[in-house]
């Protein structure tokens, strides 16, 4: 034991409790204190006091201080004077204003004043201002917005599957409003009456985003489809609207450890339909021919949602009401009926089903967990995840002949019937045409049933072979007896199956399965799995998109079901209950991942139709039911109250209710025998704890007793607690003689007020600057938003799938005030201009005059322009590329080259282009242009150029195996060094001197026509199958340099091409050859080396167009026809016509075995830049002066107006999913090759035998 405390100790408690007003108090334990404390606020402590208060002050026997000579008595009578509140004073005037008596010397007034009313006014426009903004404005709002339809799906409109709120502008309802009238109605193809359509998504608005909560109906997920060992994985960014269609492509891309990337789809809780007709028209991906992709389209029960194993555990693929063996796992017990466990699956030694059981079976003991409904006999209805495959593409397999296009479309079943084996009889099987539709070998396996179709399908309904769009579908009405499911193929009826085929099957003892009654949901994906059947990666072409112009669902007008929770089978409360299965795909299985049980069943050891005791979460029989022959009684011990009925609803789930966080909880659990003391002095409220003085309350001067504390100053001042010994009258009706100094009487005291009038300067000030700030406060909340509404521009999307949004960096562009193709300040007599060749007025698509001072091209800062911050090592330049270097001034561009120590080089220049901005095919392009330095040193290098889109200048492995090449033949032009196991023997004599003779050191066409189906390929297609060869040709503007005797400034005009003529010389015969003025243009000596052939002609030019001689402007060009035939280039040199090459000069050349090169038929960007290399001419150092500047005034881009042609993704020509899939080429400079740095395979060529 602890020793006792000391006699005159006190023995404190202190509560512990919560940190609150209360916790702050300690319980005393003695009473006396308490006692104390309940006369009320008079015991203070103890005063440092020797001396009672009945003692005088004469009296006290202690040492004279000045604080003693001062002191007053603590009674306040004893000071001479009275003190009774009712006693007069001289100044009690001052003190007691009286209205009735002062009203002569006040000043009156009334209510009704101006000033008043002025006042009131502003008060009461403020307050409807604050109503209005914080009230009036969201109610008009909500008012006038359109809201989401509900109808369809229980959150169809408003939350969605994953919890966020849809967004889709103006087309909300669940008709498109795209939809056209004439197909509002259709006739259905079983019994040919008029049905109405009841939702339609016609895919119209471009670039949709089906990510979750970014549409009202659709959701894409983000998961691997493992259920069926897909090879993909399944991404939401695989999947948009684009030119009228739903596009979901496949694409060979990593993601997740996966190798490819496809996308599926479903509208899972939003929209659902029981019973009607489904339509869909759909163009299949990639190849009639080529095996390998699995796209479908199909339906499933709300109840389960694709892709989420959890809530398909025990769900899928039953669509079954009745209580028997069916329900159990494995479609058995004990062993019984034998026929389940033999004659199934092969592959499992012949057993049936491995499913795990119906879990929301006929069968559920009553107060298990179900979502309803129930029985006219008290059974549960059987729920479950249901699926009708609408069509599932392929290629080949059962029941097509050889590789033909084909469809699979089915349903599938469980429980099974005995060797899967339906009542496939002519009365319940109905194929319309036997010629193109056969019944598919594949029953099932033991995880599903399957009746299914095949049925060849429209050879032309697929992207590469015909991309014509085909019609599929299927009709069905739920239930037995007269329900049936019908299939359509190429818009006609396929087959139907009629419910008597899945009727009761006595073998393996189990019921009639109807038609799915589960409200159904629509999915749509494309994907591939081995588990479909062979993928032959070596013939299949990525990427490949489902195309899908429509999807629409009709029903009977007599029988118009739909949404997601219909009273007859309801999915919400259940689905709420256990969201996590639904928006986790982690959680695969309802038992072990999800740690669920399985609702418990009725049947026992004994035969199907015996019954058990159902018990309850203790394993105690709660409520007994009677096995009788066909019947159930059901005796319940006693009522459970809602407590017990949920713990016997979920036996396995149990909650300890520990402390939550409140007040109540803090407090320490109940041991002990100090703990009753200190809850009892909880609930008696707040005690005060005791003071830190060894005198008890008692013990107080005011008390009578005694203190020992030496005497202060404080103490002799100090006033008993109690103001009622001061002997004052201190009632509150006590009149006083200076009441009327605080009792002001308007009336009394007018005339000595100061009168006043609203209109007074420092009113109306006042007032002013309210109004000033009320209406600065509406300009800068409604005022600037509305001005920037109606006077902003949009930025066009026209000539770039991304121009006026996301450039190339990926960042968005910012130029105010001029955003269209056609600069604002281009003069209006240049939107046409004659073409060089026939004089046909020209339209003008694009231009930019550089009036803008001080422009940067920095990424992201141009919406058609960015430079590069990169070494140009493809050439040996001597400087560093800036965007630094390039601005705009007093009209013009300027790019500036300066002597400038940079990343390790001592000079710094400028490149920017239009990459994947603005691009157009064919036309006219000029640009008026002052060159850099002077015309007599040589150095310089300035151009102006340009390039295919699918290279980017500067980006090493983007261009490798696609520059200089413009070629479209499958022969040895397309393989490296231009040459097969040594021949032709051409391409290895009279070639570059410098390296032995040898023609080309390219490294092949990457993208040629000899690309193997199925391998890396933008496209594409030529009739006969073979891909159309790409690249990234160069056509270059002018090139300036210095030569000649003596030095003279000249422009070099040319195009670079690959393959190469034998020895680099091109048919430069006078018909394919044209130089109108051959006294200042030559054909230029140098043709070309091992890594480029070149067409150039060399022309003198005006030597005043230099920066420091002269510094005058001309104008420089191309036009150019792409193709073959009647193709051409003619370059344009000081607004003149300074030559032109025809295509035939490119013709096949025999000598080295290759075909025709076209001119350039790929979308061209546009490239302009100042820098320096040895490569170009020798660099005169001593001489050249820096900084020097080009200064561009403005380049204009001019089409036939018969053939206009702009934009870098054309249909003919695509580029954008190509540069998509390998977008770090083409940004990351570092990444010199295709092969080495970038870690890419070359695609398989034909000509090589790889295919």
């Amino acid at each position: 034991m602890p020793p006792p405390p000391p006699a005159n100790s006190q023995r404190r408690y202190y509560q512990n409790v919560a940190p609150s007003s209360t916790s702050l108090l300690t319980a005393q334990i003695h009473e006396e204190p308490r006692a104390a404390y309940a006369q009320g606020p008079r015991s203070l402590r103890a005063s440092a006091s020797s001396g009672s208060l009945n003692h005088d002050a004469s009296s006290v026997a202690v040492p004279s201080s000045i604080s003693e000579k001062y002191v007053l008595p603590l009674d306040p009578d004893a000071m001479g004077k009275s003190h009774m509140l009712d006693g007069p004073e001289p100044d009690d005037s001052l003190h007691n204003p009286d209205p009735h008596r002062d009203r002569r010397s006040d000043r009156g007034g009334t209510i009704f004043s101006a000033r008043g009313l002025m006042n009131l006014g502003c008060i009461f426009v403020l307050a409807v201002g604050i109503i209005a903004l914080f009230a009036g404005y969201p109610i008009i709002t909500y008012f006038t917005r359109h809201p989401l339809s509900t109808l369809g799906g229980w959150n169809l409109g408003g939350i969605n599957a994953t919890g966020q709120i849809p967004v889709i502008v103006g087309n909300y309802g669940l008709i498109d409003l795209d939809t056209p009238d004439d197909v509002k109605t259709k006739t259905d193809y079983v019994t040919g009456k008029t049905w109405q359509l009841v939702f339609s998504d016609e895919f119209e608005v471009e670039g949709r985003s089906f990510y979750p909560g970014d549409d009202p109906y659709w959701e894409a997920v983000d998961l691997h489809y493992w259920q069926t060992n897909n090879l993909e994985w399944y991404d939401p960014a695989a999947i948009t609207t684009r030119n009228g269609s739903l596009e979901i492509t496949l694409s060979k891309k990593a993601n997740h450890n996966l190798n490819f990337t496809g996308g599926m789809m479903s509208t899972w809780n939003k929209f659902c339909f029981t019973g009607g007709l489904v339509e869909a028209r759909v163009m299949l991906p990639g190849f009639n021919n080529v095996q390998g992709l699995w796209p479908a389209i199909w339906a499933m029960g709300n109840l389960g949602r694709a892709g989420y194993g959890a809530s398909l555990d025990g769900m899928w693929p039953y669509t079954y009401d009745a209580c028997d063996v069916g329900t159990a796992p494995n479609q058995t017990i004990a062993g019984l009926p034998i026929a389940a466990t033999e004659n199934g699956d092969t592959g499992h030694d012949g057993v049936l089903s491995f499913l795990p059981g119906q879990r929301l079976s006929r069968c559920t003991c009553p107060g298990e967990s179900h979502p309803g409904p129930v029985h006219e006999n008290g059974d549960y209805v059987g729920r479950s995840a249901p699926e009708i495959d609408m069509f599932e593409a392929q290629v080949g397999g059962s029941g097509t002949p050889g590789k033909v296009g084909a469809v699979s479309q089915s349903a599938q079943w469980g429980p099974f019937n005995h060797a899967y084996q339906w009542f496939n009889t002519s009365d319940n099987l109905s194929i319309v045409d036997p010629t193109r539709s056969q019944l598919n070998s594949y029953m099932g396996g033991v995880y599903q049933q399957a009746t299914s179709v095949v049925t060849m399908t429209n050879q032309e309904a697929y992207e590469f072979t015909g991309a014509q769009y085909s019609v599929y579908g299927f009709q069905y009405k739920p239930g037995f007896s007269d329900a049936y499911i019908g299939w359509i193929a190429d818009g006609q009826l396929a087959w139907v199956l009629k419910q008597p085929g899945m009727a009761a099957d006595t073998i393996v003892e189990i019921s009639d399965r109807p038609v799915p009654q589960e409200p159904m949901y629509l999915i749509m994906n494309l994907g591939m799995s081995k588990n479909f059947g062979t993928v032959d990666f070596e013939h299949l072409m990525f990427p490949s998109t489902l195309r899908v112009d429509y999807i629409r669902v009709y029903q009977d007008p007599d029988n118009i079901n739909i949404g997601c929770d219909p009273d007859d089978f309801p999915t919400e409360a259940y689905i709420n209950e256990y969201i996590e299965a639904y928006t986790n795909p982690l959680l695969t299985t309802w038992v072990d991942d999800y740690k669920q049980a399985i609702p418990k069943n009725r049947l026992v050891n004994g035969r199907p139709t015996l019954c058990k005791i159902c018990q309850d979460s203790r394993g105690t029989p709660d409520r007994k039911e009677e096995a009788t022959a066909g019947t159930v009684t059901a005796n319940f011990t006693a009522p459970l109250s809602p407590r017990v009925a949920m713990a016997s609803l979920r036996p396995e789930m149990r909650y300890n209710q520990g402390n939550s966080p409140s007040t109540t909880n803090l407090l320490p659990p109940s041991s002990g025998s100090g703990a009753p003391g200190v809850q009892a002095a909880l609930s008696r409220g707040p005690q005060l704890r005791s003071m830190a003085s060894d005198a008890s309350l008692n013990e107080s001067r005011y008390s009578g007793k005694t203190s020992s504390m030496p005497v202060s100053l404080s103490d002799k001042f100090s006033l008993s607690p109690d103001p009622s010994s001061w002997g004052a009258d201190l009632s509150i009706d006590h009149p006083e003689g200076d009441d009327y100094l605080h009792n002001p009487d308007p009336r009394r005291d007018r005339k000595n007020d100061q009168g006043g009038h609203i209109f007074t300067s420092r009113g109306l000030v006042n007032l002013g600057c309210l109004f000033i700030l009320g209406a600065g406060m509406l300009a800068l909340f409604a005022g600037y938003p509305m001005i920037s509404y109606f006077t902003r521009h949009p930025l066009s999307t026209l000539g770039g799938f991304n121009l006026g949004g996301i450039n190339a960096t990926g960042q968005v562009p910012s130029m105010p005030g001029n955003w269209g193709l056609i600069d604002l300040e281009t003069p209006q007599d240049a939107y046409t201009y004659p073409d060089f060749d026939t004089g046909k007025q020209w339209q003008l698509i694009w231009s930019d005059e550089f009036n803008v001072e001080g422009r940067s091209f920095y990424p992201g800062d141009d919406p058609y322009w960015e430079a590069v911050d990169l070494h140009y090592w493809q050439t040996n330049n001597m400087e560093w590329y800036d965007p630094a270097a390039i601005t705009t001034k007093n009209g013009s561009l300027h790019i500036t080259l300066s002597r400038k120590e940079t990343h390790g080089l001592h000079f710094q220049g400028g490149m920017m282009s239009t990459w994947n901005k603005f691009c157009f095919t064919g036309g006219m392009v000029l640009t008026s242009v002052v060159l850099p330095g002077v015309n007599n040193v040589v150095g310089l290098w300035p151009a102006i150029w340009t390039m295919g889109n699918l290279g980017r200048a500067g980006y090493g492995a983007s261009l490798e195996g696609m520059w200089p090449y413009t070629y479209d033949s499958c022969d040895v032009g397309t393989v490296a060094n231009q040459t097969l196991n040594g021949l032709p023997l051409a391409a290895t004599v009279n070639g570059d001197q410098s390296q032995n003779g040898v023609l080309s050191f390219l490294p092949g066409q990457r993208l040629s026509r000899c690309t193997c189906p199925g391998e890396s390929h933008p496209g594409p297609i030529h009739a006969d199958g073979t891909y159309v060869g790409r690249s990234a040709p160069e056509i270059d503007i002018f090139e300036a340099q210095i030569t000649g005797e003596p030095l003279t400034g000249q422009v070099s005009q040319s195009a670079q091409w690959g393959p190469f003529n034998a020895a680099y010389t091109w048919f430069n015969t006078t018909e394919n050859l044209i130089i109108p003025n051959d006294t200042i243009s030559e054909l230029n000596g140098y043709k070309g080396g091992v890594f480029q052939q070149a067409s150039s002609v060399v022309t003198e030019t005006n030597q005043q167009a230099y920066e420091g001689t002269g510094n005058v402007y001309s104008v420089y060009g191309i036009q150019y026809k792409p193709g073959f035939d009647d193709a051409y280039i003619s370059w344009i040199a000081d607004g003149k016509l300074a030559w032109t090459l025809k295509q035939p000069g490119f013709a096949a050349d025999t000598a080295v075995e290759i075909g025709p090169r076209p001119v350039p038929q790929e979308p061209m960007y546009l490239i302009a830049n100042l820098g320096m290399s040895t490569n170009f001419g020798f660099v005169d150092l001593d001489h050249l002066q820096f900084p020097v500047t080009m200064k561009v005034d403005y380049i204009r881009v001019y089409q036939d107006p018969d053939a206009i042609n702009i934009g870098c993704d054309p249909e003919d020509f695509p580029t954008q999913a190509y540069i998509n899939e390998y977008i770090e080429a083409y940004t990351n400079p570092n990444l010199t090759t295709w092969r080495d740095d970038f870690k890419q395979p070359f695609p398989k060529n034909s000509f090589l035998g790889e295919c």
